[in-house]
């Protein structure tokens, strides 16, 4: 008689689930519900890039709260906004896709820079000069997702033995195999002419802190040319020739002509009585003016010259 007792005595809770098991059988696969004290599923990660920058003071400026205070850094069109530190760093995260323009405000300054082609999970350093109405990316480094990365910014050091060359402030090392293209414009170059100070945009695939190049681009550094060997392009020759384009910042007021000194971008450009100024004059040559600078490199940040041209 006990065992008869045993095998009939079922838990209740036993009893309930069955019974909801064969009421359910033909009505559709059953979904199983989360045990009452099983742990809440993790939130879903936050989308969007996240761009961090450091911001360079005005040519002439000691720092950047020198130039204007309490600088706030915002996404156009969004809530999302920072406030650049005592340093100029700054950090913006949950940044939407697509193309992204900064807006930096303060005392003295009112400047946009765009992004473009922004990706969700994207990681975007730069480095921005301001020069109280405008800003521009002096370096750029972007990863996405995928190890997808762009390299952009001047030259500081290279190592011919093992095809790698350091870049910008954040001392990216990039390496060029050899094969990698390498042109500047419509010319074809090799390695061993690439020169300190040279201003290259990189397409790199990225492994742990590697970088390494598919594709390099010398910008405007230096004239470009159609053909190499024609004393005029970077063929290797030419080294020294330079060439800037941007927005004059840090000319003194009434400056005296015509040997005088302004900077575009982050080069300091020097002018002489030599100097051909086109489009323009020597006096007209002042804060907020778009001008092209061809001349002599004399030094990774500095060009004395030859021509100037109103853009």
């Amino acid at each position: 008689m006990s065992k008869w007792f045993v095998a009939l005595c079922v838990p209740a809770s036993l009893v309930v689930a069955l019974a909801g098991a064969a009421c359910s059988k033909g009505t559709g696969p059953m979904t199983p519900s989360a045990p009452s004290g099983a742990a809440p599923q993790p939130a879903a990660s936050l989308s969007g890039a996240t761009i961090a920058g450091a911001v360079m003071p005005a040519a002439g400026t000691s720092s950047v709260h020198a130039m204007g205070a309490a600088i706030t850094v915002s996404v156009v069109g969004t809530g999302i906004s920072a406030t650049i530190d005592a340093s100029g760093n700054f950090t913006l995260q949950n940044v939407p896709q697509g193309d992204v323009t900064l807006s930096f405000m303060g005392n003295g300054v009112d400047a946009r820079l765009t992004l473009t082609g922004v990706s969700d999970h994207e990681s975007i350093h730069i480095v921005v000069n301001l020069h109280g109405t405008t800003a521009d990316a002096d370096e750029t480094e972007r990863e996405t997702a995928d190890n997808r990365a762009e390299v952009e910014g001047r030259i500081s050091s290279i190592t011919a033995s093992t095809r790698t060359v350091v870049v910008g402030r954040r001392q990216i090392m990039l390496l060029i195999p050899s094969g990698v293209p390498i042109h500047h414009g419509s010319t074809s170059i090799d390695f061993a002419a690439l020169v300190v100070g040279d201003r290259i945009h990189a397409h790199a695939t990225k492994s742990g802190t590697s970088f390494t190049a598919t594709e390099v681009e010398v910008q405007n550094e230096k004239a470009d040319v159609p053909n190499p060997g024609d004393d005029h392009g970077h063929d290797g020759n030419d080294a020294n020739e330079a060439e800037v384009k941007g927005t004059v910042s840090g000319a003194a007021a009434g400056h005296a002509c015509p040997a005088f000194t302004f900077s575009v971008g982050s080069t300091a450009v020097t002018t002489t009585a030599s100097t051909k100024f086109e489009d323009t004059s020597c006096a007209a040559v002042v804060n907020g003016v778009s001008v092209q600078v061809k001349g002599t490199r004399t030094s990774a940040t500095a060009i004395t010259a030859t021509k100037v041209e109103k853009q």
